[in-house]
């Protein structure tokens, strides 16, 4: 199993502003690899990072979705 790492929101905003962005994906490609971590399914998420990369609404989904996942995942581990 794969490890969660955790990242200080300024820092990441400030990385994202030096970088014009370039930061701002990877922090994405983060958020998703690492619930899919939580949810034991690391094979495919690939299309699910590029979805919630680049088109708006599913990014609004994908938050909302997976933020349940994650609080009763994390509640669990409490």
């Amino acid at each position: 199993m794969s490890k969660i790492s955790r990242r200080e929101i300024v820092k990441s905003i400030l990385l994202s502003l030096v970088t014009c962005g370039i930061y701002f994906f990877y922090w994405k490609y983060q958020l998703v690899k690492n619930v899919h971590i939580l949810q034991n399914d690391t094979d495919r998420f690939g299309s699910e990072f590029a979805c919630f990369a680049f088109v708006p609404f599913y990014s609004l989904y994908w938050w909302h979705s997976r933020g349940e996942v994650v609080r009763v995942k994390l509640g669990a581990l409490q």
